[in-house]
């Protein structure tokens, strides 16, 4: 098993790095990374334990490595685990309605 440096977060497996990224953004949402935080970009990697703050008016849509995606609402804290929310069996509560004009209603987001 490799072991890596990541900055923020010292020595940490491969299988912790990269184990999502945003795949669509729709307001403000800042990623903590340990020892600061960094806005969000669509493509964006995150790692285990990376913890997501989805500010107000916001959302979200990430897609782990297993091609599992997860819509995150407004005003919610989402920390990433090692496995998607597909393979923990997530049942999380997903925004009504549409993310935006051009991707499917939140409720059509399979994982």
């Amino acid at each position: 098993m490799a072991i890596r440096r990541v900055p923020g977060r010292g020595k940490v497996k491969d299988s912790e790095v990269g184990v999502a990224s945003f795949l669509r953004i729709e307001g403000e949402i800042l990623i903590d990374k340990a020892t600061s935080y960094i806005p969000a970009r669509e493509g964006a990697s995150l790692n285990v334990g990376d913890r997501l703050f989805v500010l107000e008016g916001s959302r979200a849509v990430i897609r782990f490595s297993d091609g599992c995606t997860h819509l995150l609402g407004e005003n919610q804290i989402f920390t990433l685990a090692g496995q998607s929310t597909c393979a923990l069996g997530s049942t999380s509560d997903k925004p009504k309605g549409r993310f935006s004009s051009d991707t499917a209603s939140a409720d059509s987001v399979k994982c």
